[in-house]
């Protein structure tokens, strides 16, 4: 393993969106090449996402590599051959207590389950929703700009949508994500789920709550791999840029909080890294690789 200092790094474990994916939602090549000359001296990768496997496949697929991947904000793990290695869905009890505040507040859900990803809902209607929602989240694009990113990235093609709650609730809820365009309405959501024990509802941006068990974060299942596969705390190296990484942060002191995340964010990390836009995880990488025990810091 690549010596830096007296300390050995074995391990580095990144978000997906908003860290390893630029502004335009992309991998550039210099963050690609950077994962390889990772993996070439002998550091092991692992995307850390709030995605289902599906999802997070087919960003990982574009850099062609198999690694073991966590998904679900910790809700699953899944080694290089895309075998589950560890789990802890929701238990029926949490999910009747959350779609009940969900249908109070008459807000739109997704459903990660064993199955693949639900929408509780007619399609028409998501894809609407996706709409809106990126709208919020994007005010520089266009909505044509919008429409093509939502057929690009094949949210539509990868969700079923099911009118019928009891066909969703049949599988295994791993996650259950809440959106809205209307922040405040979104934020009163999250004022009521935090009351409800035995979850984490946690943001990664300003129009969604991902729900999980409160074994399921994202920190917690890197434990959980670190046991499985022998790594120590401090051989590790963890990224991320949404508060669905705070969990990493708290529980490694390798931590880097990208550059445009918020003030607020980058009080529980570590370092700073550079933004997403300016390749921010392949800095961080080449940080490791060459430049012994010297990083960038806030």
């Amino acid at each position: 393993m690549y010596k830096r200092g007296v300390l050995m790094i074995k391990l580095l474990v990144s978000d997906i969106d908003g860290t390893l994916l630029n502004e335009k939602h992309q991998i550039s090549d210099i963050v690609r090449k950077a994962i390889h000359d990772l993996r070439e001296a002998g550091i092991s990768f692992i995307p850390a996402s709030g995605r289902d496997y599906g999802m997070l496949m087919k960003v990982v697929e574009e850099l062609g590599i198999k690694p073991k991947c966590i998904c679900s904000n910790g809700a699953e793990c899944y080694d290089n051959e895309g075998v589950l290695i560890e789990e802890y869905p929701l238990t029926a009890k949490k999910i009747k207590e959350v779609l009940a505040i969900i249908d109070e507040l008459n807000l739109d859900i997704d459903f990660s389950t064993d199955d693949g990803r639900y929408n509780y809902g007619p399609r028409e209607l998501h894809k609407n929703v996706l709409l809106a929602r990126f709208q919020a989240l994007f005010h520089d694009h266009t909505k044509q700009q919008i429409l093509d990113f939502i057929e690009e990235n094949k949210f539509l093609e990868t969700t079923t949508c099911e009118e019928d709650i009891d066909v969703i609730l049949k599988r295994k809820i791993m996650k259950i994500e809440v959106y809205s365009s209307n922040v405040a309405q979104r934020n009163l959501a999250f004022s009521k789920l935090k009351h409800i024990e035995g979850i984490v509802a946690v943001g990664s941006h300003d129009t969604n709550l991902e729900v999980t068990c409160e074994e399921a974060t994202k920190g917690s299942m890197i434990e959980t791999v670190c046991k499985h596969y022998g790594y120590k705390e401090d051989e590790v190296v963890v990224i991320g840029d949404g508060f669905n990484d705070v969990s990493m942060f708290q529980k490694f002191t390798h931590s880097f909080a990208m550059g445009q995340a918020s003030d607020d964010l980058k009080k529980f990390a570590t370092y700073e890294a550079l933004r997403n836009d300016e390749d921010g995880v392949a800095h961080v990488i080449y940080s490791i690789l060459n430049n012994g025990n010297e990083v960038p810091v806030k």
